[in-house]
């Protein structure tokens, strides 16, 4: 892979399938629970929002990205199939998370940040109850563990 004729250029390297943000949540609720998850769509997609740079990425509207030019230019590049890479990804995750403390606060922090807002953006109430919620998350797997 490391030739002068790679040097200098830039590569997309990722999985060589073509999916959607609703598709990855199935792939990844399946990896997880061993079963299948129904994804609605909530409202009418919203076609300039389709474009706006802060959209979910991957985008169908966006089309796939291509390998092409890493798998010709980079000798032994092999694309993983997404559906490894997600069950590896999982895996990564749930032995971080069971397993280390600090990264589980972390992560339980960033998804209540997702889920509620910016603390500094919350009311009283609403940050009570984020709060409420983190201490019940983390609570729960201290438990278990």
């Amino acid at each position: 892979m490391n030739t002068p004729e790679s040097w200098n250029e830039a590569y997309n390297i990722a999985c060589q399938e073509t999916f959607n943000v609703t598709e990855a949540i199935q792939s990844i609720a399946k990896i997880v629970t061993g079963e299948s998850l129904s994804v609605k769509r909530i409202g009418p997609a919203d076609e300039e929002q389709m474009f706006d740079p802060g959209a979910m990425y991957p985008s169908v509207t966006r089309g796939p990205i291509d390998v092409s030019k890493a798998m010709k230019r980079l000798s032994g590049f092999v694309p993983t199939p997404l559906e490894e890479v997600l069950r590896i990804s999982c895996e990564w995750y749930e032995k971080e998370f069971m397993t280390n403390e600090e990264s589980r606060a972390e992560f339980v922090d960033e998804w209540a940040d997702n889920l509620f807002g910016e603390e500094e953006d919350l009311d009283d109430e609403r940050a009570d109850i984020k709060e409420d919620v983190i201490e019940s998350v983390l609570s729960a797997f201290s438990n278990e563990l």
